[in-house]
């Protein structure tokens, strides 16, 4: 899928070293609703999930790729440089990318339903979990 030059990101983030463009290219819209209120209303707290995100998921230093379950769905980042890239994993297909990323230690869970184990790498971090309540949105 190749997207235009002038495409604007869904979101956009000023961090202390850098700016970083957030491509969503078919996310439920509730779920993206819910991070571009956030980024509007905390930004400050947008700052903070993006950290966390960014830091419990292997691979995206750079040119990487990760498999998330959040929210019901999977869904594929892939960074390169300064752009995200999240793609939802159709149903049909999320079996085999949730295999071939927690082989390649490339997957981060965060259904409310994961327990928090020390056997369960790919749990959603607590820190991350406590962030994603939503205070005002």
């Amino acid at each position: 899928m190749e997207l235009p030059e002038d495409r604007i990101p869904e979101l956009d983030l000023e961090t202390q070293f850098r700016k970083v463009a957030i491509h969503v290219l078919d996310a439920r819209p509730a779920t993206l609703l819910f991070f571009q209120s956030i980024m509007k209303c905390e930004p400050d707290r947008f700052k903070a999930l993006n950290r966390l995100f960014h830091q419990a998921q292997p691979g995206l230093d750079g040119a990487g790729w990760v498999v998330t379950r959040f929210a019901g769905a999977v869904y594929l980042s892939l960074c390169m440089g300064d752009e995200i890239y999240i793609r939802l994993i159709p149903q049909k297909f999320s079996p085999q990318a949730l295999a071939l990323a927690k082989r390649f230690d490339r997957f981060m869970d965060c259904s409310v339903a994961t327990g928090i184990t020390a056997s369960n790498s790919s749990a959603m971090p607590f820190s991350l979990a406590q962030s994603l309540l939503s205070q005002t949105v």
